[in-house]
């Protein structure tokens, strides 16, 4: 059975269930459903605001903690992530290379009025790419932060990091791969990251941010990124 805590500061309504300032509640397998649908528990799930523990007892935290929830439930019930309830949109950003470190840093905010059930999006996937390249340029670190301070922590707390921050330093990230067919005639470079089961949420308010290095020879140049992301439309 999972267990979760309200760590939140103030009474929350979870899937119908009311849940007092730094109550528990053991969730039945068959709520379980009605817990992967609600977009406040999974949004507190990954901010940290609702605490969550496997069912033999070990706490989890940020994605892991949605895969809980979500891994749970009957494989014959439709989750909140593969309901037919979301509209596609498309997004996307650039930025200079800075030329003295050859390191380029996109970031793009989620959309909606924070801290209100539903309000994000649910991202299916990206691709960024410099405009030249060089088969050392790579992504280093992609990460949810908090730039506003909206949940408390602080301005610019990262709340999650998607590549593997426990790694050697060296082997975070993911190199990009050069294309002979890129823009200009020159080398192109192109990655495309898929999150797995199906979707990312990003809450409303919070901040989706890249960070991409050049390689050394070749620091002058413009990083872009395109995202596929889906906004709740019930």
């Amino acid at each position: 059975m999972i267990k979760i805590k309200n760590d939140s500061g103030t009474v929350q309504t979870y899937a119908g269930q009311e849940v007092p300032d730094q109550g528990e509640y053991n969730i039945p397998d068959g709520e379980l459903p009605r817990w992967a649908d609600d977009a406040l528990a999974l949004t507190q799930a990954l901010s940290g605001l609702m605490l969550v523990w496997d069912a033999n007892g070990a706490q989890v935290t940020g994605p892991q903690a949605i895969a809980t929830i979500l891994g749970n439930v009957p494989k014959n019930v439709v989750t909140a992530l593969e309901k037919n309830d979301k509209d596609l949109k498309m997004a996307t950003i650039r930025v200079a290379t800075d030329p003295a470190t050859g390191i380029a840093v996109v970031q793009i905010k989620s959309p909606g009025t924070p801290g209100v059930a539903g309000e994000g999006r649910y991202i299916m996937g990206a691709e960024a790419f410099f405009k030249s390249a060089h088969p050392e340029d790579r992504i280093t670190k992609s990460e949810v932060v908090d730039v506003d301070d909206i949940l408390g922590y602080g301005a610019g707390t990262v709340l999650k990091s998607y590549h593997d921050d426990e790694a050697p330093e060296e082997n975070q990230g993911w190199f990009i791969g050069v294309d002979q067919y890129g823009p200009d005639g020159q080398n192109g470079s192109f990655v495309e990251v898929k999150p797995l089961g199906g979707y990312a949420f990003l809450p409303a308010g919070l901040w989706l941010r890249i960070t991409a290095v050049k390689d050394p020879a070749s620091k002058t140049s413009a990083f872009f990124a395109n995202l596929l992301w889906g906004k709740y439309s019930p």
